[in-house]
């Protein structure tokens, strides 16, 4: 998208695969685990006091299990609105590693800054993004529905593709064991390939869903990065060898 913009260069599947396969992806993957990872850790150990507290709080006074009870939809709540600022965050971090070639640490910051700076658009892209979200999964309701005769087309090339690899699995698994454990590993390694093609019209359209929706944040980093005159930090002036 950038390229496109910038140069007016439309990047084909393979070209884009080749861009995608390199250390940036490597670096994304590292954004995501050191934001996500603290937050998550903590969460679940607090989470698992609470219910420690709760099973407590029911065993020793029961009319005092509200109390506990409470407090874990408070955590759940606090840590939704904590994963949907990560997940904001993280639309400006991931663009910073990718589009200003930064390294791992310096994305982070120079992202942090850029959403500092400019956080109300930021929140009302996000905003604007959790509608379309919302509405997605409505009419993807309503499509899966509309969709069940292209289903049905679709249930003969799924058994077939799925039969290739829960055969082979089956056939493996017979060295090492007996029935009824041999027909359970087959299906289990034919079923994800039996449902990727039956549900693939569902997920060309999430596919197309996603591409608009990283589209729209790709745009909204250089609108925001255009509008930033001041320019606290300089992409060119942040090492890039903390990757």
């Amino acid at each position: 998208v950038d390229q496109y913009e910038s140069e007016g260069v439309k990047v084909g599947f393979r070209q884009g695969w080749r861009l995608g396969w390199n250390r940036r992806a490597f670096r994304l993957w590292l954004i995501d685990l050191i934001l996500t990872l603290p937050i998550t850790l903590v969460f679940l150990a607090i989470l698992g006091g609470t219910l420690i507290l709760l099973i407590a709080l029911i065993a020793l006074t029961g009319p005092l299990a509200a109390l506990g009870i409470v407090l874990l939809f408070l955590e759940i709540i606090v840590f939704v609105l904590i994963a949907a600022f990560i997940s904001l965050l993280t639309q400006f971090c991931g663009r910073a590693a990718v589009l200003d070639d930064l390294g791992v640490i310096a994305a982070i910051q120079y992202g942090w800054t850029i959403f500092v700076k400019h956080w109300k658009s930021a929140v009302l892209m996000w905003l604007i993004t959790a509608g379309l979200g919302i509405a997605v999964v409505v009419l993807g309701m309503v499509a899966f529905f509309l969709l069940v005769p292209v289903y049905l087309l679709l249930l003969l090339p799924a058994a077939l593709v799925a039969a290739i690899p829960g055969a082979i699995a089956f056939g493996i698994a017979s060295l090492f064991t007996t029935t009824p454990l041999t027909w359970i590993v087959g299906l289990l390694v034919a079923l994800p390939f039996f449902f990727t093609v039956l549900f693939s019209p569902l997920i060309f359209l999430q596919a197309l869903y996603q591409v608009y929706l990283f589209n729209l944040w790709t745009l909204t980093y250089r609108e925001i990065k255009a509008m930033d005159t001041t320019s606290p930090i300089s992409p060119a002036g942040i090492a890039t060898s903390d990757d």
